[in-house]
This record gives structure tokens, sequence and C-alpha cells, in this order.
């Protein structure tokens, strides 16, 4: 929901007075620069106050309930719009915006369902029923149908902004990523307070390594609209990008949150992954599947948790699905190449990083998962340089300082790993984990008491009994050494 909607709105109205018209435009534009700085509380003030004042317009009601629903305030929202129906069972964009506020994806579309058969002209509920149908194509894998809905004069008519979105998707679920830029660019040009383009745009980015381009998409779209997904895809961005410290600290404020939609859901899934509380995060991501209801992004998240943290036997099922349906899935490819590692099967982990190289060469995750995948294979030559493009990519991951660390002192360079766990450590100074394969360098190069120090670092870090019993017998050892 966003105040763009209202604008256009406006444009297909035809009001008995122009400078009213004028005039509600201009609130408009007033409330969106506002949100723009972040200022969504005086956002909603100025347009309750041209609500209360002209009651009639329907683009300064609709501008109002998009705002206060970006701020938060989503009970008042749909407690607003279950009003408006019970009043005049009609009322087609009561439905539409009343099915945007509801979360399960299933009771949403039957809201616009209803809405057209209670008001079957409403372009609104036609362009809302088509883009549903368009994206739950594309989270099928079946982005081919979608482009064909999305282009097809015949089908109902899209409005411009989300004909380009739906676009963008599908060209971006096929690997296209020239094209799925263009059409995002092409969203923003009609739609500059568009914060579901945005995110998608700064995750494309994010798959080619250009953190530069997504963290300010990242940052924009939360000062739009303040809430667990805009948070997270910031956090995320930052800790990629080499600021976990500061990443965590968001991730507990997100944890913390109250999801709102099935993206909120993720996000919270996410970040309590991010912060070790497993069973949190298994909560939020079978709910997301719950309320989903049919659709497969929930899907793919439950398959990278269960491979990741319980077994990856129970995920292999679910990404071979979704490969089939879309082979160039990146997301689902690089997932199943993290599911064949988790298997300890890295022959077809490699393959499976290699082919969303060939797609696109730019994915740091996809250098680093096939690095890892070559020292195990014994290939550690090719593992090393593999590694070191992943850090070409971006030099500040915690993860790649860390996996080359590791990668150079199984080829007993101890000198050159000791220069990655100290980046790595450096980058996170809260890691135990850093502070441990640090410690395990200086051991290696001989270096035992500052081995010393860095495992006493580690203990203190750490939050595991088991690792902390692990790392007091290591430093023991190095104590004895350093006599």
């Amino acid at each position: 929901m966003n105040l763009i909607v209202a604008l256009f709105l406006l444009a297909g109205s035809a009001p008995a007075h122009e400078s009213a018209h004028d005039s509600a435009r201009s609130t408009i534009d007033q409330a969106y620069q506002l949100l723009r700085k972040g200022h969504g509380a005086q956002a909603a003030a100025v347009l309750k106050a041209a609500r209360d004042k002209d009651p009639r317009e329907p683009a300064l009601h609709l501008a109002y309930q998009s705002t206060m629903y970006d701020i938060g305030k989503y009970d008042e929202v749909r407690k607003d719009y279950k009003k408006r129906l019970k009043a005049n069972r009609k009322d087609g964009l009561a439905y539409l915006l009343y099915a945007l506020t509801v979360i399960p994806r299933k009771e949403a579309e039957a809201l616009v369902d209803e809405g057209l058969r209670a008001d079957p002209d409403n372009v609104w509920l036609k362009s809302a029923k088509s883009m549903t149908s368009a994206y739950h194509l594309i989270d099928q894998g079946r982005e081919d149908e979608a482009l064909k809905l999305a282009y097809d004069p015949a089908a109902p008519g899209m409005i411009a902004p989300v004909v380009h979105s739906v676009r963008a998707g599908a060209f971006y679920g096929q690997g296209r990523f020239e094209m799925a830029i263009a059409e995002f660019m092409a969203a923003f040009d009609e739609n500059p307070s568009d914060i579901a383009s945005r995110l998608g745009l700064a995750q494309l980015y994010a798959d080619m390594s250009d953190y530069d381009k997504a963290l300010p998409l990242c940052r924009e779209a939360l000062l739009l609209h303040d809430g667990p997904e805009t948070r997270y895809a910031l956090a995320n961005a930052m800790y990629i990008m080499g600021k976990p410290v500061e990443a965590r600290k968001k991730y507990k404020e997100i944890a913390a949150m109250r999801p709102v939609s099935a993206g909120d859901y993720e996000a919270v899934g996410w970040a309590q992954l991010a912060l070790g509380n497993t069973t949190e995060s298994t909560h939020s991501f079978i709910e997301i599947e719950t309320i989903s209801q049919g659709y497969d992004a929930p899907k793919l998240d439950l398959a990278y948790l269960k491979a990741t943290v319980f077994g990856a036997k129970t995920a292999r099922e679910r990404y071979d699905e979704l490969l089939r349906r879309n082979p160039r899935g990146a997301n689902a490819r690089l997932g199943s190449g993290l599911d064949y590692m988790g298997l300890g099967n890295f022959q077809e982990a490699r393959d499976e990083f290699k082919k969303v190289l060939a797609d696109n060469p730019k994915s740091w995750n996809a250098w680093m998962g096939q690095g890892y995948s070559d020292m195990r294979l014994g290939r550690r030559e090719e593992g090393i340089k593999e590694l070191l493009e992943a850090f070409k990519l971006m030099p500040d991951n915690y993860d790649v300082n860390r996996s080359l660390g590791s990668g150079y002192n199984a080829m007993k360079r101890y000198d050159d790993s000791l220069k990655y766990y100290v980046r790595a450590s450096q980058i996170d100074p809260e890691s135990a984990d850093a502070f441990a394969g640090l410690a395990g360098a200086y051991a290696w190069a001989g270096q035992h008491e500052s081995a010393v120090k860095a495992y006493e670092q580690a203990i203190s870090l750490s939050a595991s009994r088991t690792d902390k019993r692990q790392y007091a017998q290591w430093l023991e050892t190095e104590k004895t050494r350093a006599r």
C-alpha cells in the first residue's frame, strides 16, 4: 500500500471542483515527501486533517489509510475497512484495500473475488486479480506464463506500476537481470513510493554482489515503511557488507517485533535464526507456510532451515521439486548446493554452484560455496582461487574471510591463514568462532602466546558450554607450549 495509488485514483476521478482535485493532489504530494524523510506520523496527520475537511474525496481517504498502514497501524486500518464494507457491500475499493491488510493469501484472494462480484467493473480489483495470478505463477517457477499474462493485452489490465513489477519479478526469476533492472526502474518511474520493488531490486543487486546499490534501496524502503521486512533487508545487507555487530543489534529489534504479513514473518524467522534462536525461527517459518497456503517461497525458506538446522535429508525433496519447476531459480539452486554440502555430497554441491555462476558470475555466495566444496574434494588450489573470487566481490564479509582463513590453514599456509582470521575477528569482534579460528591459526604458526590470548577471548564470548570446555582444553595446551 502506498500514496501513489491515491494519485492514480485522483487521475482517474472526475471531481466536481477542479480546485478540490488540485488541493487533494497537493496534500498527497506533501504527505509523500514527509513519508520519504521518515516522518510517517506527520504525513498521517496531514492527510487526516485534509480527509476530515473533505470526507467525500476517496483519494484522501485512501492516502490516509495507506500511510497508517505504512507506519504500522494495521489494526486500525483493518477495523476501518471492515466498517466500510459493513456499511456498503458494493464498495469495491474497500474490498481491495481490506484484502491488502489480510495476512493469509487465500483470504485476501477471496476478498478480491468477492469484491469483483459486487463491483465487476472495478479496474483496481481487476488489476489486483491479474497481479495475484501473475505472482502466484512466479512463485511456482512459471515465469514464462507470468510474462505472457503481463504482456497479454486481452488479459484483465494491471495498472502500470504493477505490470512493471510483475515483469521484473519474472525476469529476475529467469536470471535475466538486466531486463529485470529495467522493469524495476520503470516501476519506480510510475510509482516512486513502491516499497516491494525497492526490496526486489535491492535483492537483485545483492545477488550481483553490488551492495553499494542495494544498501540505499534498503534504507529508502525502511523510510517508506518501518516494519520487520524492511528492517531485515537493511540488517542483512549490513551483515554481508561487514557490519555484523550493527546487524546483530537490528536482528534483536526485529525478533521482538510483531509480524503482520507473510514477509514480516519471514523477516522475523531469519532474524531469529541469525541470533541462533532456532525454535523461534522454526515457528515463524511454519506460520508463513500456514498463512501463505500453497505458495512456494516459504517452502524454500523451510527447506533451507531444515537443511541448515535439522539435517539436510529433510530438504532434498523440496529443492528437487522447486528446481524441476524452475531450473534457473538461483535462490533454490543456491539452497540446493548448501543442502548437498550438508549431506557431504560436495561434487553435487559444486555442480549446483557452478550452474548459478553460469547465469550470475557475480554471486559471491556461489563462489564461496564452490570454493568450499572444492576444498573438501581435495582441490585446494582451485578452492582457494574460488574463495578469492568471493573475496574480490565481498572483501569485508565475515564468512568469506573466515573461509579463507580456514582454507589456507588446511594448506598449511599459516601466514596467509592468520591474515584472514585477523580480518574476520576485526570484522566481528563479538564472534567466539572467529577468535577460536584465530587462536588455532596462531597455534599452527607457533605463536603460542597469541594463541592463548585468542582462546581466552573466544571463551569470554562463547555462549556454548560445550564450546567453552573445548576452548579451555586447547587453551591449557597452548599455555603449556608457551612456557
